[in-house]
């Protein structure tokens, strides 16, 4: 899983209060809270970053191992992909340039 490429789903309503993000499905209006660690998650689940880099970049700004934080990361990603709030994609989507 550590080569895919998460994204946000841009119909889930968020923000980041105190460094915590706060989320809100938009298909059954459930509230989410998110601890410093899954709020940096969702802030790099742009669909440019791999997973393998996400979780390299916890591991710098959190001091986790980095074994650690790739499985914490995956079970963390696949969970809120079942619940439609980002989606897992084998490459990022092209980019246009102007």
């Amino acid at each position: 899983m550590s080569d895919r490429y998460p994204a946000q789903n841009p119909r889930v309503a968020y923000r980041v209060l105190d460094g915590s993000a706060v989320l809100i499905n938009p298909d059954d209006s459930t509230l989410y809270t998110l601890n410093p660690v899954a709020t940096r998650i969702w802030e790099l689940a742009d669909g440019q970053l791999p997973i393998s880099e996400i979780a390299r970049r916890l591991y710098g700004e959190f001091q986790v191992e980095q074994e650690i934080a790739l499985r914490d990361m995956e079970a963390f990603l696949q969970a809120f992909q079942e619940k439609g709030l980002l989606s897992l994609m084998d490459h990022p989507p092209e980019t246009l340039h102007g």
